[in-house]
């Protein structure tokens, strides 16, 4: 190629019109160069700069990613904190819950055995009166007027005694709610 950028093997001759060609394809060449360089040097440029928001974006997600990990974990510790919490609350009111019934299973055992004692003892004084003479049970020539208890039913039951002339007669008197005086049958009569 000669300096005209023509296929040439033969002798160049230069007239004044190829040598102003030739310039002219020169300045072209170069400046062809030089838009070349400029390209090259922008697409660097432009590259450098996608790299570095590329870099940029990077640095963000990742940070990002460490906050929201933060964040969970701070979420996992408080919801572990709250559920130990609430795991704590459940205990104590299966505690108390717990020392309420055998509070309440005591207290009915303890009024189930009042119960029973109250009636072992009426019946074991019923069975004291039936087996005892009325002497000994504290019948005298005045009056005697006493409260006892009959069964469980543990209503007051007045004892009557009056001496006249030299009659003992004895009887057994009881008041309802209402306050009136009832017979009791012979069977509980003294």
């Amino acid at each position: 190629m000669n300096l005209l950028g023509e296929e040439d093997v033969g002798p160049q001759f230069f007239s004044p019109s190829r040598i102003l060609a030739a310039r002219a394809f020169q300045a072209a060449k170069r400046a062809k160069e030089e838009q070349e360089k400029l390209e090259k040097l922008s697409r660097k440029a432009e590259a450098a700069a996608i790299r570095q928001q590329r870099d940029l974006e990077k640095q963000e997600r990742a940070l990002q990613r460490q906050i929201s990990r933060q964040l969970a974990l701070e979420g996992k510790a408080q919801k572990e904190a709250e559920r130990k919490a609430q795991n704590e609350l459940e205990k104590a009111l299966m505690v108390a819950q717990k020392a309420t019934l055998q509070n309440n299973q005591a207290q009915e055992a303890t009024s189930r055995r009042k119960r029973v004692n109250e009636e072992e003892r009426g019946k074991e004084l019923m069975k004291r009166r039936k087996t005892l003479p009325a002497k000994a049970l504290g019948s005298s020539n005045g009056p005697v007027i006493r409260n006892s208890t009959i069964g469980s039913s543990f209503q007051t039951v007045k004892k009557v005694e009056s001496t006249i002339e030299g009659l003992s007669v004895k009887k057994a008197l009881k008041t309802s709610s209402h306050g009136r005086h009832i017979q009791l049958p012979q069977r509980f009569k003294i």
